[in-house]
């Protein structure tokens, strides 16, 4: 009688960790930090090349800028893809860019500080906007 009742244990807490598993991983196959409050997928997908640019808003910031570069050179190493654009700036202003990054103020490093933001991603380009260079 012992073993049978070890054995059924043994059975449903393996269904149930398996269950579990399932229905995290159906939940959070998108990769995306913080995870948003409502996710839409239109079907459509971005594909990434070489000629990937990228433009922020006009007066973005040394903070922003940076950070857009170490992106860029981070998703560089991570897809073996060499951009012909290094480097953030300013004066790096285009409508026709890959992927365009708009926030509407600098963010403060407080608590409760926003970081929420909307990213839209279709074949042709991605947008990312956001209240905060912060949530951006």
């Amino acid at each position: 009688m012992k073993i049978l009742n070890r054995c059924f244990i043994i059975i449903l807490a393996t269904f149930i960790i398996t269950t579990v598993g399932f229905a995290e991983s159906k939940e959070k196959k998108l990769n995306l930090m913080p995870w948003p409050l409502k996710i839409t997928e239109t079907g459509e997908k971005f594909r990434l090349e070489n000629d990937f640019t990228l433009s922020t808003n006009k007066n973005a910031g040394i903070r922003f800028n940076k950070y857009a570069s170490r992106f860029l050179a981070r998703l560089s190493g991570r897809t073996g893809s060499f951009f012909s654009q290094y480097y953030i700036t300013d004066a790096d202003l285009s409508d026709t860019v890959s992927m365009k990054i708009q926030f509407e103020r600098e963010g403060k490093l407080i608590l409760r500080e926003s970081e929420s933001y909307q990213l839209n991603v279709s074949g042709e380009e991605i947008m990312l906007s956001a209240e905060t260079d912060i949530g951006a």
